[in-house]
This record gives structure tokens, C-alpha cells and sequence, in this order.
């Protein structure tokens, strides 16, 4: 039995990347037909919309959870795999892999393993706590610390308040989330109960943790597990759009940390007030531990890092959470729109 799948890559000013990553794509696939590109970039990639065996789109928004839902749109398989456009397939036999794995089991979702090709401490850095030790996780000391902090240590595939998450099991096993690099999800279970407002952040580049919404909303619909089989490379030139400007990106990551929090109140039938509460207290330890990394080395880096993170927590007192979970919304109107502007590129929809 085949697995009846179609593959959905998002990119953005990438040209010479996703083109290679969709060629080595076609080399793989066992039939065509099978690939849908949706593009923000600022020029169409003349080089895709040639190849008669895919699916080009171009977005009008430069914002990712977006392009997912529009690749999603286009979609008509009932198993949908994403990628990024800087992941690489190292594992020549991974198409039949995944069809083994994804069939053996009743999944809604499989999150996939890969290995970064170069350095993200800088990124990585961005969500450890500032109080985190250098000592070794399992002592009582840096436990306790972290536990105050607002930075627990969790259970392997474990979520909780902020989207603080555990880490990835060793073995095939459940979990509640997965990276937006490279996954897997049932077409029917994506974007139920899902609450589009998160697409209102990313358009005002205030938004992070995508997979985390993601991953999550899909593990309250059935089972989600995570494949440590390692099959991916994760390619990134270290030009991401997250690491470009230090003071956006930490107001990114900080202020995002509110929606999260919220929306794990919402998904578990929460208080909305606990929810502000742990934030705040996150924050505030955020905050504090930034501020002393100033003190200690002031660079601008630090000082970028710094006001960034003050930014977010000013901006957080005022924010008001909203919930639309009906696809009848704006954002659906903004599909419609993108891919009636591109049906002169859609050669092979059906």
C-alpha cells in the first residue's frame, strides 16, 4: 500500500536553494505531481514556475504560518509533509521510510529528526533560561533555579506554559510537539480548533513557535510522535530572517511566548489570567538575566538583545488575545486571492 502524500515547501529569497532542494525532490520521488512551492520571495523563481512537475504559488505575505496554510489550500492528499526550504534529504530511501512508519501506525502528525549543518548557538541561546547553569541539567541546584525562573525542565515530548518544551524522545515514541523544519500531519486534523490570529502576529513580526501551535493543536486530535531517525540535513546559510536584526529577534521570541502561553490555556481549558501570570513571571526573569548579561559584557549585541527584550514585555501589558478558530476568515479570503492571481503558474493543479 502506497502513501498517498504531497510535499509543501515554503521559501523566501532563496532562489538557488529551493531550486536544488526540488530537483534532488524530483530524483527521490516515485512519481511527479507531487511538489507544492509557495513562494513570498521578492522575484517569481523563473527556474521553478519551468519545472512542468510542480506546483508554484506565490504569496503576497512574507509570513510562514501562512504560506503553510496556503500550500495546505492547494493541497488534495491526505497526508501533507513540510519542509523549509534549507532542509536537505540525506537518507536516499527516506520516501519509503516514512510511508512504512506513517502506515504501521494511526498518526495525526510525525514530527522528524535533522541535524543542523552549521553553528545555532546564537539562535538557541535566545530560549535558554538566563539563570541556566553550566552544570548538568539533572542537578537539584540548577533544577530549582529553573523551576523558580519560569524555565522548568520538562518530560521527554512534554509541553507547558510559554511553549517551554522537553526534549525529543530517543525512540519512536508520542510527543506533544515538533520543528517546523520538517514534519508531518494528516490533512484532515490541520488547522481544527486552530486559532488563525497567530498569522496577525507574524504579519506584524511579533510571532514565533508556528510548530509549536501546530504540533500541539494536532496532538489534542489523535496521536502525534516523533522519528529520531536521522534523514535530514538542516542547511541554513545563517542568513535567516530571524537572525538578521538581534533587537527584533528577541522582541520575537520574548512576546510570542505570551500567545503561547495563552493558547496552552485555551487548548487545556485553562484560566487566560494563569496563563498572563506565567508569562509575566517568565518574562520578568527574562528580563533581569539580559539585563545583567549587559552589565557583564556590554556589547551591542547585548544591548540589542536587551532592549528587545524590554520592548516585548511593555508591548505584552497591552496586548489583547483574540481566538478565531473558523477558516472562514481573512486569511482564507487571502488564499483564494493568491492562488487565483497564480493560476497561470499552476499548470498541474487539478
Amino acid at each position: 500500500m502506497n502513501l498517498d502524500f504531497q510535499l509543501i515547501i515554503t521559501t523566501y529569497n532563496r532562489p538557488v536553494q529551493i531550486f536544488g532542494f526540488v530537483n534532488s525532490l524530483l530524483h527521490l520521488l516515485p512519481d511527479v505531481d507531487k511538489i507544492i512551492v509557495i513562494d513570498s520571495s521578492d522575484k517569481i523563481n523563473e527556474d521553478l514556475v519551468n519545472l512542468e512537475s510542480i506546483i508554484y504559488v506565490q504569496s503576497t505575505h512574507k509570513n510562514q504560518p501562512y504560506q503553510r496554510f496556503l500550500g495546505y489550500q492547494i493541497s488534495e492528499s491526505p497526508w501533507l509533509i513540510f519542509f523549509d526550504d534549507d532542509m536537505e534529504i540525506i537518507d536516499y530511501q527516506f520516501f519509503e521510510k516514512i510511508s512504512e512508519r506513517i502506515l504501521e501506525k494511526e498518526y495525526v502528525g510525525l514530527g522528524l529528526n535533522f541535524q543542523d549543518k552549521h553553528d545555532q548557538t546564537f539562535l538557541l541561546s535566545l530560549e535558554k533560561s538566563a539563570f541556566k547553569s553550566k552544570n548538568s541539567e539533572s542537578s537539584f541546584f540548577n533544577n530549582t533555579i529553573r523551576s523558580f525562573t519560569g524555565y522548568p525542565i520538562l518530560e521527554k515530548g512534554k509541553v507547558s506554559w510559554n511553549g517551554l518544551r522537553g526534549k525529543q524522545p530517543s525512540e519512536l515514541q508520542s510527543t506533544e510537539w515538533f520543528s517546523g523544519g520538517a514534519f508531518i500531519a494528516k490533512s484532515e486534523f490541520l488547522y481544527r480548533n486552530f486559532n488563525f490570529t497567530l498569522f496577525d502576529l507574524y504579519e506584524k513580526r511579533l510571532g514565533k513557535g508556528e510548530d509549536f501551535i501546530i504540533s500541539y493543536t494536532l496532538s489534542k486530535s489523535g496521536k502525534v510522535f516523533f522519528l529520531p531517525d536521522l534523514m535530514l540535513l538542516h542547511n541554513d546559510q545563517q542568513n535567516s530572517v530571524y537572525s538578521n536584526n538581534h533587537f527584533q529577534l528577541a522582541q520575537r521570541v520574548l512576546f510570542s511566548r505570551l500567545f503561547l502561553s495563552l493558547e496552552y490555556a485555551r487548548l487545556n481549558n485553562l484560566s487566560f489570567a494563569n496563563a498572563k501570570i506565567k508569562f509575566h513571571w517568565y518574562a520578568f526573569w527574562r528580563v533581569i538575566g539580559v539585563f545583567f548579561n549587559y552589565l557583564i559584557k556590554r556589547t551591542s549585541t547585548q544591548k540589542e538583545l536587551m532592549k528587545g527584550n524590554f520592548s516585548a514585555w511593555k508591548m505584552a501589558f497591552s496586548f489583547q488575545y483574540k481566538i478565531e478558530l473558523s477558516k472562514d476568515n481573512y486569511w482564507t479570503s487571502e488564499t483564494k486571492k493568491d492562488i487565483s492571481a497564480s493560476k497561470h503558474l499552476l499548470k498541474n493543479a487539478k
